[in-house]
C-alpha cells in the first residue's frame, strides 16, 4: 500500500490574469493505492478538491470542485492493462464531468510495444450528445532505455456536431478528425 496527500496553492506569478489563478485558493487531495501479486496488480483511488477562479480575476465568481478517480493496473508478463475512471463535481457550474481511459499494451520485444488507448470524456452529465471518444493505435520503439520513439494514429469522434467548444474554433460542420503523430521522448 502507498499513499500521497497534498495541500498546495496553484498559481502562475508572471502569467496574464486568466492563467495566473488565485494563490489564496488552496488545492487539497490524496491518493491511495493497493498492490498485489508482487505489484502485478494494483488498485487505486484518488481525490482532489479546491476552488476555481474561471476568469482569473480574483473576484468571487469562483466555485468549489471535487475530482474523484479510480484505477486498475495489471501487468501479466508481456501484457499490460491500465483502466481509469474519473469524475468531477463542480458547485455552481451545473455540470459534472466524467472520463474513462482503457489502455492495453503488448510487449513484442524489449524494444517494441504495441499500444491501444480508448478515451471517453463527457463534459456534462446534463445532455446526451457532448462526449468525445478517442481511439489511439500506437507502436513504441525503445532503441535505448533513455529514448522512446512513438508513432500513433488517433481517431477522434465528437458526439455533438459542434465539437468540444462552441466558440467556433472547431469546424462545426464536422469536428471529427484523425491524425498521425510521430514523437520522441528522451529521459535523463
Amino acid at each position: 500500500m502507498d499513499y500521497h496527500i497534498n495541500y498546495s496553492s496553484f498559481s502562475f506569478i508572471n502569467g496574464p490574469a486568466p492563467t495566473r489563478g488565485n494563490p489564496s485558493h488552496m488545492i487539497y487531495g490524496g491518493r491511495l493505492r493497493f498492490s498485489f501479486l508482487d505489484d502485478e496488480v494494483a488498485i487505486g483511488t484518488s481525490f482532489q478538491g479546491g476552488q476555481r477562479d474561471p476568469l482569473g480575476d480574483g473576484n468571487r465568481d469562483d466555485f468549489n470542485y471535487e475530482n474523484y478517480g479510480a484505477d486498475l493496473y495489471v501487468n501479466a508478463g508481456t501484457f499490460n492493462l491500465k483502466l481509469e475512471y474519473v469524475w468531477s463535481i463542480e458547485e455552481g457550474n451545473d455540470t459534472n464531468k466524467k472520463g474513462l481511459i482503457v489502455q492495453p499494451s503488448l510487449e513484442l520485444s524489449d524494444q517494441i510495444r504495441l499500444v491501444y488507448r480508448y478515451d471517453n470524456y463527457d463534459k456534462t452529465d446534463k445532455t446526451e450528445d457532448d462526449a468525445i471518444t478517442e481511439h489511439i493505435f500506437g507502436i513504441n520503439y525503445l532503441p535505448d532505455p533513455l529514448l522512446r520513439l512513438r508513432v500513433e494514429y488517433q481517431l477522434v469522434d465528437y458526439e455533438s456536431e459542434q465539437g468540444l467548444f462552441d466558440s467556433g474554433a472547431v469546424d462545426s460542420k464536422d469536428p471529427d478528425y484523425s491524425q498521425l503523430i510521430v514523437s520522441a521522448v528522451i529521459s535523463f
